[in-house]
């Protein structure tokens, strides 16, 4: 869905989440989002992954702190 929505197509999902090689380590990058210029919808998306991806550590280890990130993002706009 992330591919329909976001016009630029530039990031994977991995990206908005801060995704590096080393995050193993502890070597991430900041989460993002889509910009609502970026998107068919006009708005800020925060893109989650499906329920699959969901089971893989990367993803399982960062979810609540992508969930904060969204939810302070969105309340401070």
């Amino acid at each position: 869905m992330l591919i329909i929505l976001d016009l630029k197509r530039a990031n994977p999902l991995r990206e908005y989440w801060g995704y590096k090689p080393e995050w193993k380590n502890g070597k991430m990058e900041s989460f993002k989002y889509v910009k609502p210029d970026d998107n068919l919808l006009g708005r800020i998306l925060f893109p989650f992954p499906h329920q699959p991806t969901l089971r893989k550590g990367f993803y399982k280890m960062r979810m609540d702190d992508y969930i904060a990130f969204a939810k302070d993002t969105a309340f401070s706009i």
